[in-house]
């Protein structure tokens, strides 16, 4: 090899050990930034889950609530319907005994 030959070599060995250097700091610069945006992600799926937790159990808690209020209602109704009924049961012997007497 002649001498300009061994430069042109020499030259070529340290661009290509250069670019090597480059072509790592990238590939640790895009790693990194890809490890970054994973863990983003995970946190965001995380709080997703967690915010979709809290509406469920909230979701959960009203219907509770709805159902024992219902119950509630149904309760009073049907306390009203058989006052109502006794109370009928109470003003037939009444209005009886009175039509008797008025005999």
């Amino acid at each position: 090899a002649t001498a300009d030959q061994s430069s042109l070599i020499g030259f070529l060995e340290t661009e290509m050990t250069a670019l090597r250097q480059e072509l790592q700091a990238h590939s640790k610069r895009d790693h990194g930034a890809y490890t970054e945006k994973e863990k983003a992600l995970s946190k965001e799926t995380k709080d997703w889950s967690k915010i979709q937790a809290d509406n469920l159990d909230k979701l959960r808690a009203d219907v509770q609530k709805d159902q024992l209020s219902l119950r509630t209602e149904m309760l009073a109704e049907v306390e009203r319907i058989i006052d109502a009924k006794l109370g009928e049961a109470q003003i037939k012997p009444i209005a009886a005994k009175q039509g008797a007497a008025q005999q």
